[in-house]
């Protein structure tokens, strides 16, 4: 058994000077003290970190690099302090067994912050605490991290236009109303309008959370006008004919055939693109006359796992490729390709569209199809051609969306994922049976 001195020694406090473009750089803290998390993919450990803001900012010139650490007496002094309450706080919770990380970093921030401190960080910063709490988190996803640098850059070019910084004491109606127009040339339409708006919400909560402390609460303040609502926008999808003028493209440049692969796999599991590249014919399931090839994996979006069966169409290309994947490629890269295999394959009639621009008004679109389509259409076709003939249940675990529907029968459904594909590959051979003309080729042996 462990001995609470032994179990003391786990903690590991260091120090890091943050690059940033002011003159004077702020003193980032890390802990670690052994909490372990393991990637439920790869299996591979890694250790979690409490990530702390000093409140201490100091010149570059003042920063003893080799030793991770001020060079002047009054801010190591202060490091010092702050390492000592860290140890009180760690040392207490540990009386009481195992810590829990959310409680260690709460008692942390109370603790080095202070009553005194915490009211002056009410004039917090909000491109710092998006830096420091937020896009700095080792907790938090890089995919998730994007939106909130967005909103970095758009705030640093607001506080251009109106000459002052914005701390979140000056965060009101008016304020934040003003950011929004600001906004909105940027935008091209209402979606990302509300995008930003969603995340600029976040933050300030996320503040008040953090800092124990009231900040200016879009959803409860602002008047149902003022509220920006997404837009449920028209979008296009390739029906089942033109999926097969895809599967019968046969292209000759190795990227296009690459990214057909790629589309390939978006079209036939209706996985995000993000994923694509975990989809793999891994195990083999076979009874009672239900027989395909499965793959196993957990959505890095929502770590949702997932069995999905591997569609004949889709298997028909992992034989021809001898079972190995694609290559991956950017996503960017991935968009061009796509719309310039679609064209090639005869995807190129003319489609008309709405959309909703950034200040509200409803505009019409026309361009050719192939124009339109992008790596996501692949999974908003999967969906689309099947919600009609699999039910919602079934569906959802195969594409990983959580049914909006909270009713307490659902939760009653306790049908493993295996299962679960075994009914989705039973209802789709039937519905293809069933339904000739809207099905043209085979899904399911």
């Amino acid at each position: 058994m462990k001995t609470s001195k032994e179990e003391s020694s786990k903690l590991k406090i260091n120090y890091q000077l943050k690059n940033e473009k002011s003159q004077l750089k702020p003193i980032i803290g890390y802990i670690n003290f052994g909490q372990k998390e393991i990637d439920l993919l790869t299996r591979k450990v890694t250790y979690k970190r409490i990530i702390f803001s000093t409140g201490i900012k100091i010149l570059p010139a003042d920063w003893d690099a080799e030793l991770k650490m001020p060079i002047k007496t009054d801010d190591r002094n202060q490091i010092q302090e702050i390492n000592r309450n860290i140890r009180i706080v760690y040392d207490k919770l540990l009386k009481k067994g195992v810590i829990d990380f959310d409680e260690f970093k709460e008692e942390i921030d109370e603790r080095i912050l202070g009553k005194e401190k915490k009211e002056a960080i009410v004039k917090v910063r909000l491109v710092d605490f998006i830096r420091e709490n937020i896009v700095a988190s080792n907790t938090i996803k890089k995919t998730s991290k994007s939106p909130y640098k967005n909103l970095i850059g758009k705030l640093e070019e607001y506080e251009k236009q109106i000459g002052k910084v914005i701390y979140s004491k000056d965060v009101n109606e008016e304020m934040y109303l003003d950011f929004i127009e600001f906004y909105r040339p940027y935008a091209e339409r209402i979606n990302a309008v509300w995008a930003i708006q969603k995340v600029f919400k976040a933050v300030l909560k996320e503040i008040a959370r953090f800092y124990k402390i009231k900040v200016f609460d879009p959803a409860t303040e602002l008047s149902n006008r003022d509220k920006i609502q997404a837009e449920n926008a028209d979008a296009v999808y390739l029906n089942m004919e033109q999926i097969q003028m895809i599967i019968d493209f046969d292209p000759e440049e190795d990227r296009l055939y690459n990214a057909k692969y790629i589309f390939m796999i978006l079209l036939f599991t209706g996985c995000r693109e993000s994923d694509v590249y975990k989809i793999i014919p891994e195990a083999h399931h076979s009874v009672k006359g239900t027989s395909f090839n499965y793959c196993r994996y957990i959505t890095q979006k929502t770590e949702t796992e997932i069995i999905c069966p591997i569609l004949k169409p889709l298997q028909d290309m992992f034989d021809e490729n001898k079972g190995k994947p694609p290559r991956k490629i950017a996503q960017q890269k991935l968009n061009l390709y796509v719309k310039e295999l679609a064209f090639k394959s005869g995807l190129d009639q003319e489609v008309s569209t709405t959309y909703t621009d950034s200040t509200g008004k409803k505009k019409k679109i026309t361009k050719r199809l192939h124009e339109f389509i992008s790596s996501h259409t692949g999974r908003r076709s999967f969906i689309t051609n099947l919600i009609n003939f699999i039910p919602l249940p079934t569906l959802t675990k195969i594409t990983g969306h959580k049914l909006q529907d909270k009713s307490i029968i659902f939760a009653y459904n306790k049908m493993t994922l295996l299962e679960n594909a075994v009914m989705f590959c039973n209802q789709l051979r039937r519905a293809t049976e069933e339904n000739p003309e809207y099905f043209p080729f085979s899904l399911v042996d």
